[in-house]
This record gives C-alpha cells, structure tokens and sequence, in this order.
C-alpha cells in the first residue's frame, strides 16, 4: 500500500507540474514574462508582467557595450568595472560568491554581451519571429506602432534535469529546440544596435590560445576549425612515461 500511495503521489506531482509549466508557457505566449529575477539593467513594472528599464544599470550596461564594441576585452572591462566599484548583478555576494559585490566576472559579461535582452529588435525582425513560431501576432498588436525597437526576453529556451544520486541532487541545463522558445518583447535599454552585433562579434571569436604541455598552439585560438563549428584543441596522448601533445 505504501509503494502504491508513493506511486500515485509521484503521477499527482507529475500532472501538477505539466500543468504548471503548461501555465506559465500561455502566459509568455499573450506577452508576459515569467521570470523570478529581472536581468541586469531592468526591474519588474508594478504589475510584474513585464520590465522596465532601471536607468542606473542600464547606464553600466551601455557602458559594457561600449568598451566591447571597442575591442576591449572581457577581463578588461571586469578590471574596469571592479576597480570604479561598480555594484555586480549579484549584489552583496559578488561574482562567485566574493562577498565584496565589486568583483565581476567574464562569465557574466560574456553572457549579458549575447542576452537578447539588451538587442534592439525591429518591427521586421518581431515579425520574423512571427513567422518562425516564436511570437504571437496578437502580442505584436498590441505593441505601441511608435514605440520604435524593442528587446527580446526569452522563455521556455532551456529544459532542466534534476538528477538524484548519492543523496546529492545536480541540475543540467540543456536548449530546448528553437521552435519551443516563446520570444515576449520587453523596453530597448537604449544600447546602439551596431555595439550590440559588434560586440558579439568580437567575444564570439575571442578565444585563449591553448598552453597543453606548457607550448603556445597559436592554431587553438579560434582560427583553424571545422565547418560544424567545432575548434581546433590540444590532445594530450601518454606515451611509456611521457607525453605527446597534438
């Protein structure tokens, strides 16, 4: 009887939560985001439906942008915002859990640089997004026919597998196909879109040269790859007490 109570209550949870995310999925679809954290550079309107630009951090996000676009690299810009004092999206706890709040990181420069939240998006390319299954069209509608671009905040974009093992539990986040991601648009932060598509250019094909066996492979730093995207890297092979690298 136990086992049979347990297996019903795992099927209830399981229902309860399809239904859930069945929920959340409709409501992004009629344009609302479903979000527990606003990205930097932006706060939930009062109704919590959408964002609103937050002017102070949207001030050091252009300013990211900015440098990027000007080729300066993402530890040069975490150097820059740490050493002015800059407060961190993580607030007090800083990156990786620094306490001091001021230590950024290239992890979340590298990931704010490639957000869809902060690129300009037109009225061709939200009709795009129409076409491709991503966005309603009565969410379109409803969109201020003079409010010029606007971003992109995405849902549904990642799956996450909870896996028990040894009384521990570990997430693993994997992309759901392109065609289950539902695009809500959300206010521009004002970010020229030329920094933008810049920007991401230069942190896409900026990669550190490998150092396998203490050389310089001048090939493994984002020249030399395969046309499935894939870069050239260091094999390391033991051989009768030593080691060959490749």
């Amino acid at each position: 009887m136990d086992a049979i109570k347990d297996e019903y209550a795992e099927e209830e949870r399981k229902v309860i939560r399809d239904r859930t995310r069945a929920g959340r999925i409709e409501r992004a679809r009629q344009g609302e985001v479903v979000a527990g954290v606003a990205p930097y550079g932006f706060r939930f309107t009062p109704d919590r439906k959408n964002f609103e630009v937050e002017e102070g951090e949207a001030v050091v996000v252009r300013r990211v942008f900015s440098m990027a676009a000007e080729g300066v690299g993402l530890n040069g810009i975490a150097s820059a915002l740490t050493h002015d004092g800059v407060p961190t999206p993580r607030g007090e706890r800083g990156a990786k859990g620094s306490g001091d709040g001021h230590t950024w990181s290239r992890a979340v420069l590298r990931q704010m640089i490639l957000s869809d939240c902060y690129l300009p998006h037109t009225r061709t390319d939200l009709e795009a997004l129409i076409a491709e299954g991503n966005l309603d069209r009565a969410v379109l509608v409803r969109l201020d026919p003079q409010g010029g671009a606007y971003a992109v905040w995405w849902y549904n974009r990642e799956r996450v597998e909870v896996r028990y093992k040894d009384g521990g539990k570990t997430r693993r986040f994997e992309d759901n196909p392109r065609e289950a991601w539902v695009a809500v648009p959300i206010p521009d932060p004002g970010i020229p879109r030329e920094h933008v598509q810049e920007a991401r250019r230069r942190v896409l094909n900026n990669r550190a040269h490998s150092s396998a066996g203490r050389r310089y492979w001048e090939l493994s730093g984002g020249i030399l790859f395969c046309p499935c995207g894939r870069r050239m890297a260091a094999h390391t092979v033991p051989r009768k007490g030593k080691h060959d690298f490749y």
